[in-house]
């Protein structure tokens, strides 16, 4: 019994993950003596459900009794086969892919391109998290009345409250779709951070700004049209890039399994990961050389933007799905299963009831707890010890 013929993208139950691109997929008729065949039959007609021209199969409904089959020997067989046609209940979704069958796990050099974008898209993120940490003074002269620590405070609420919605929707819509359209988000919030300010600086550049001088002096409401954006303006960027990063930071296992082979995926979760870091290490370097004052907060916030923008084009135009073949054994069985991760409470219910688990996700906590907050008050504690 053959499977319907792929969509316009090439892919088959392209929502799901299920299958490779430009692959062919087959369902395998099953011969018995009885009426195993027609029941087999009956139960894939009513469990075929079209959804916007892609076809998926669901367990509808309980296909046959048990004295639909006869009771010998070959009984079980026939339950095995059904089983293995249908969906089974713990997955949701079967699909046998016949292009695998005899595969072995490959790795594909694309695997670094996928790490990397995941990986600089991590960094501009904790860098714009912490990109005034390091001159608060300059940002509480700029706007007077707001502190650095509470524009921090609010990113980093954003992305708890994001935090809780990763899963779920990778799960649902992919990790690649996430990433892109996060790296748009992030490329969003940095332009509206950055305001207007990079005009002067392209004026700066084509050595024209004194021809224009009346014109980058243009002020709206008390405030510089090309400068720095009002505060609110400012604040709904930053938590747009808080909303953003919890796509970068919490999806590099996810990104190691699909892309690596088992004995590479503890250093490529460690690369992303720690990737986060170095973005908190160039907010402190490159925001004491830039942000001297007004015009060079204006700098720094429209390097941010760009260096956010070509990542997303890169990330657009580079970031790939899945591989054809799996790299790991598990990753192939996984996908011949048709194995759905469970929704986000029911893995916490499932963590939480795990022996062990709490001891190491405290200890996580205080690490992250300690990094925060070292790095949003690193200056005053700086200025305490005499530095």
């Amino acid at each position: 019994q053959e499977s319907s013929p792929p969509n316009s993208n090439g892919n088959i139950f392209d929502e799901d993950n299920i299958m490779a691109p430009n692959s062919q997929h087959r369902y395998h008729r099953l011969e018995s003596e009885n009426n195993a065949e027609e029941d087999i039959e009956a139960a894939s007609a009513a469990a075929v459900a079209t959804r916007g021209g892609d076809i998926e199969l669901k367990l509808v409904a309980q296909a046959r009794s048990d004295d639909s089959f006869v009771d010998n020997d070959d009984g079980d067989s026939d339950r095995n086969s059904l089983e293995r046609l249908l969906v089974p209940q713990e997955s949701g979704v079967f699909v046998f892919r016949e292009d695998l069958k005899d595969a072995m796990p490959t790795v594909y050099p694309q695997r670094w391109v996928q790490l990397g974008y995941l990986s600089t898209l991590a960094l501009i993120s904790d860098w714009v998290c912490f990109s005034t940490a390091s001159v608060p003074d300059v940002f509480e002269e700029a706007y007077p009345g707001r502190t650095s620590e509470g524009l921090i405070d609010k990113f980093l609420f954003m992305n708890v409250l994001s935090c809780l919605a990763v899963t779920d929707a990778v799960a649902r819509f992919g990790l690649q779709r996430c990433t892109k359209a996060s790296s748009i988000l992030m490329a969003v919030g940095c332009w509206l951070r950055s305001g207007l300010g990079i005009v002067p600086i392209l004026f700066d550049l084509l050595g024209i700004r004194e021809d224009y001088a009346s014109f980058i002096d243009t002020e709206v409401f008390g405030m510089p049209l090309f400068g720095l954006p009002p505060y609110p303006v400012i604040l709904v960027g930053t938590l747009m890039v808080g909303m953003a990063q919890p796509f970068f930071q919490c999806t590099p296992p996810l990104l190691s399994a699909q892309w690596f082979a088992s004995n590479e995926r503890a250093t490529s979760s460690a690369v992303a990961l720690n990737f986060n870091q170095v973005g908190i290490a160039a907010a402190f370097i490159v925001g004491e050389l830039m942000a001297d004052g007004y015009n060079g907060l204006n700098r720094y916030f429209a390097l941010i933007a760009i260096l956010s923008t070509l990542t997303s084009i890169g990330t657009l135009c580079h970031f790939q799905k899945l591989p054809p073949i799996p790299p790991s054994a598990s990753e192939l069985d996984k996908i011949q299963k048709g194995h759905k991760e469970p929704p986000f409470h029911m893995s916490v219910r499932s963590f939480f009831s795990t022996p062990g688990f709490l001891r190491p996700l405290a200890a996580f906590i205080c690490s992250i707890a300690i990094t925060n907050v070292v790095g949003a008050f690193i200056d005053e504690v700086m200025e305490r010890g005499g530095v």
